[in-house]
C-alpha cells in the first residue's frame, strides 16, 4: 500500500494526518471544530494519546482532564536524581519537593533559593520510615526538638494504640474518656485492664480487681491496706498482698531467693516464702532473731564458730571464736587478727580451743595490744578485744582454769 500524508481544514477535524490507502489511520493531529476555542487531539492507531482541551487543561490517556495536567494510568521520571517539585506561586516561599536519591524517597520543604529539609523519608532497602530525618534507624522513625506523636478520634471513641504480636498476646494504650489505659490481651478477643490513671494510678488483676492504688497524695492502697507514703520502688518479683483481719504481707520471690514479711497486730514477722523458717520475730515483748545478726557489716552475732590458727593468724566473722591450734593439742601463738570482716568498734571474744592445746597471744607482734602475753590453755579461758584504728585491743581476760 502506498500512504499519504494530508494537511488539511475539513469537516472531521482532521488537520494533519498519516494514512494509508485502505483507509487506516497511522497518526494525527485533530481538532473539535474550525471556529472559536477547540480542543485538539493528537493520535495514533485512530486512539487519543495527548487531549489538550480548549480550556487548558492537558490530559494523557485521557479526553476529559479535570485540571492543568492529567495523566490516566502511571508516570516514570528517571534520572540520575529524579524529583518532582510543586511550587506555590505566592509569597509564601514554601514549595514542596519529591525526591528519590541513594535508594531513599524524600519528601522536603523548600524555599525559593532550594534549599530543602526533610520531613518524610522511606528507606528502600529496610523499609524504615523517618518523620524529621533522613536516616531513619527503625521501622518508624520520628526526630524533633518536641517529638510528639498524635491519634485523634473525630468521632469521640476512645484513641487507642495496640502493640501486637503474632501469638495474640498484645498492649494496648488507650484514652478510655480522659484516662490513661494499659490492657493486655490473652488472646485476639480478650483484653483484661491492669493499669488505670484516675486521680490516681489502679493496678488490676483483670478488669474489676484493684490490686494497688495510688493516689495523688502518694498513698498506696494494697487489696485495702494502707500504706502512706507512697514506696519509692516495687523489685522484680514482689508481690503486696492482704492477709487476715487487718494483716499486711510482702512477698519477695526472686531468683537469688525467697523472703516473706508479715505485718499484723500482734508485730512483724520475717521469713522465708513458705514461712517454714522464721528469721526475725518483733512483738510487745522485744525482738527474737534466728540465726545470726549482721550489723553495718562487721562481725556477726550469733553461734561461736571454731577457727584453726594458720601462721599465727586467722580472720574471724562472728564476734566470738574458739581457737585451735595448727598441731592438734600442741602449743600455738596468735599474733595477729585479721581485719577482713570487722568494722571500728567491732568486739570480739576468743575462747581457748577445746582439744586441751595452749594459745599464747602475743602482745605487739601483729595487730594485738594486750600490755603483755596471755595464755589460754582451759576450754572455758576467754580474752575479749575491741576494734579501734587498725588494731585489736585487750578488755578484759578471764581465766577459769
Amino acid at each position: 500500500t502506498t500512504d499519504y500524508l494530508n494537511v488539511r481544514r475539513n469537516t472531521d477535524g482532521w488537520l494533519l494526518k498519516h494514512q494509508r490507502t485502505d483507509g487506516s489511520n497511522i497518526c494525527g493531529i485533530k481538532s473539535s471544530g474550525h471556529t472559536g476555542s477547540v480542543d485538539l487531539e493528537f493520535l495514533t492507531n485512530d486512539l487519543v494519546r495527548l487531549f489538550i482541551e480548549k480550556g487548558g487543561n492537558v490530559g494523557i490517556g485521557t479526553e476529559t482532564p479535570i485540571d492543568k495536567f492529567h495523566v490516566m494510568g502511571s508516570a516514570v521520571f528517571e534520572g540520575t536524581f529524579p524529583n518532582i517539585r510543586i511550587i506555590e506561586s505566592d509569597t509564601t516561599d514554601l514549595n514542596t519537593r519529591i525526591l528519590n536519591n541513594g535508594g531513599k524517597l524524600f519528601i522536603q520543604s523548600m524555599t525559593d533559593a532550594g534549599a530543602g529539609t526533610t520531613r518524610v523519608t522511606v528507606d528502600h532497602a529496610t523499609g524504615s520510615v523517618g518523620f524529621g530525618t533522613g536516616t531513619p534507624e527503625d521501622l518508624v522513625h520520628i526526630a524533633s526538638a518536641s517529638a510528639a506523636l498524635r491519634i485523634e478520634a473525630t468521632n469521640n471513641d476512645n484513641p487507642a494504640v495496640i502493640l501486637e504480636r503474632p501469638d495474640g498476646r498484645d498492649i494496648r494504650m488507650t484514652n478510655n474518656a480522659g484516662q490513661f489505659e494499659l490492657q493486655h490481651a490473652s488472646d485476639a478477643a480478650t483484653w483484661s485492664r491492669f493499669y488505670r490513671y484516675s486521680n490516681g494510678h489502679n493496678f488490676y488483676n483483670d478488669n474489676t480487681d484493684i490490686l494497688l492504688t495510688v493516689d495523688s497524695a502518694g498513698k498506696a492502697t494494697f487489696s485495702g491496706y494502707t500504706k502512706d507514703p507512697s514506696m519509692e520502688s516495687i523489685g522484680e518479683g514482689v508481690d503486696f498482698t492482704r492477709g487476715d483481719g487487718n494483716a499486711f504481707a510482702v512477698r519477695l520471690n526472686a531468683a537469688n531467693g525467697q523472703s516473706f514479711y508479715y505485718c499484723a497486730d500482734l508485730g512483724h514477722r520475717f521469713s522465708n516464702l513458705n514461712e517454714t523458717e522464721i528469721y526475725a520475730t518483733i512483738d510487745n515483748s522485744g525482738m527474737t532473731i534466728a540465726g545470726h545478726l549482721e550489723v553495718n557489716g562487721g562481725l556477726k552475732f550469733g553461734a561461736i564458730p571454731s577457727f584453726t590458727l594458720s601462721g599465727g593468724a586467722f580472720t574471724p566473722t562472728h564476734r566470738g571464736a574458739r581457737l585451735r591450734s595448727e598441731g592438734v593439742g600442741a602449743a600455738d601463738e596468735l599474733t595477729t587478727i585479721n581485719d577482713t570482716n570487722a568494722v571500728g568498734g567491732d568486739i570480739l571474744v576468743i575462747c581457748a580451743g577445746d582439744n586441751g592445746e595452749a594459745i599464747t597471744i602475743k602482745h605487739d607482734l601483729g595487730n594485738i595490744k594486750c600490755g603483755a602475753d596471755i595464755v589460754l590453755d582451759n576450754i572455758h579461758d576467754t580474752a575479749t578485744f575491741l576494734y579501734f584504728n587498725g588494731n585489736w585491743r585487750l578488755i578484759s581476760h578471764q581465766s577459769n582454769a
